[in-house]
């Protein structure tokens, strides 16, 4: 079955609040499960180490075989 990254921009201050958002709630009610692998962060070049500079970060899903049929 084919991997896709779902991808979600946030920024340091609010990271650890979206990420487990994004793991309890939109992962729950998206029709797809996290896979095995790493996750992984983006951060631009004008990222700055504060509150508000913004990052991707991002989870390897698969989409549920029961949307398939």
């Amino acid at each position: 079955m084919q991997s896709v990254r779902a991808v979600f921009e946030t920024t340091l201050g609010t990271f650890q609040e979206q990420y487990d958002a994004v793991q309890t709630e939109w992962l729950a009610d998206s029709g797809y499960e996290r896979q095995p692998g790493s996750e992984f962060g983006r951060y631009g070049a004008d990222f700055e180490p504060e509150d508000r500079s913004e990052s991707d970060t991002a989870s390897v899903c698969k989409l549920l075989s029961w949307l398939l049929a």
